[in-house]
């Protein structure tokens, strides 16, 4: 089993985090970064100024707010935003999910149905995902972001409990993982879908447990946080293991070959801001140096390959030193085969299988 071993980071001799500027008076509950290095910040509930989509285009020296077509009269609460590799911006609110195609100057309304929209997943060329709050589970775009129908249903499912999603993951065996809580009695569960996000089923539930993040780490094992540490799932030994930790991750990033980062939430208990890991898993110190009050709650990797996370309130922090030099999310597969295809988009879904 998995050694968690804490480790001081009191040896750092400069810290790992800087303070970078921010928009004023907002919450930062989701980021993003397109293919121009662009950054924007879904923002939901505000001390001050709006709420929206900002946007910084010299790496967090100034912001913009972005909303226009965006129903404003009572603030867009957007919860969470994704971009695909053309740069095609999805935005999920309470009850709405936004699309633009200039880079967040303009908004235009794709979807009106379900509740709190606070995952927003792109991956496999085309298809976006939105996962909501109490019930309604997931919707799913294959046309990047224009249309829209819900995939899954949680009441399909029994028991039935006001689950929420928490977590998607495009994996790299070509299936698609979502995670889910509840905040009122019964517990969560990890979906599969292994037709592209289409149809869904229960992957695992141990009748108990919350679930807060989910993704894969560099050996292909499945990693989902939790309450008090990590469920990882190996899939050549088709078994569950627990390690049990100090913490509650609520998103995870993985970089290059061994290097695990967890953003850790305080409030629901346990370690705050960063536990990071350079073996996969074996060993976890905390990485905070530089971060004030440390809560952590969302990543990115900006246009030059340095990690961005949100913390309490308005606070935005970035590694001082470039991680990753390759951006392109692992997730997309890219257009590189010497055929084309029509219909593109296809409808539903398309299988290409290839042997080396």
């Amino acid at each position: 089993s998995l050694i968690f071993v804490l480790y001081s980071n009191c040896c750092i001799s400069q810290d790992y985090w800087e303070l970078v500027n921010s928009p004023d008076s907002v919450n930062i509950f989701d980021i993003a970064v397109d293919p121009e290095g662009r950054i924007f910040l879904a923002c939901p509930y505000s001390t001050g100024n709006l709420t929206g989509i900002f946007r910084s285009e010299d790496n967090c020296e100034t912001w913009q707010r972005k909303a226009a077509g965006m129903d404003t009269s009572y603030s867009p609460h957007t919860n969470s935003i994704a971009v695909d590799d053309n740069g095609i911006l999805v935005a999920g609110c309470n009850d709405q999910i936004y699309r633009s195609i200039d880079s967040g100057e303009n908004w235009a309304e794709v979807y009106s149905n379900g509740y709190g929209y606070g995952v927003a997943a792109f991956g496999y060329d085309s298809i976006f995902l939105m996962g909501s709050a109490i019930l309604y589970g997931i919707v799913r775009s294959g046309d990047n972001g224009l249309t829209w129908k819900q995939v899954l249903n949680y009441e399909d499912f029994e028991p039935i409990y006001e689950e929420s999603t928490t977590g998607i993951c495009f994996g790299p065996d070509g299936n698609i993982y979502a995670c889910s809580r509840t905040f009122v009695g019964g517990y969560g569960s990890v979906y599969i879908s292994e037709d592209l996000g289409l149809t869904w089923s229960v992957f695992f539930n141990n009748e108990s447990s919350q679930f807060r993040s989910i993704g894969f780490d560099q050996n292909g094992k499945l990693l989902v946080g939790t309450f008090g540490g990590l469920y990882r799932f190996d899939f050549q030994l088709e078994n569950w293991e627990f390690h049990a930790y100090n913490m509650v991750p609520v998103e995870m990033l993985m970089i290059g070959d061994s290097s695990i980062y967890l953003a850790c939430d305080e409030e629901s208990g346990g370690v705050g801001g960063v536990v990071f890991s350079n073996d996969i898993g074996e060993t976890y110190e905390i990485l905070n140096s530089g971060m004030e009050y440390p809560d952590a709650n969302n990543f990115a990797i900006d246009g030059v390959g340095r990690i961005l996370v949100s913390g309490t309130g308005h606070r935005l922090f970035r590694s001082y030193d470039t991680l990753i030099t390759n951006i392109k999310d692992p997730g997309s597969i890219q257009n590189q085969s010497p055929f084309t295809c029509y219909p593109n988009p296809v409808d539903d879904f398309l299988y290409i299988k290839s042997t080396i």
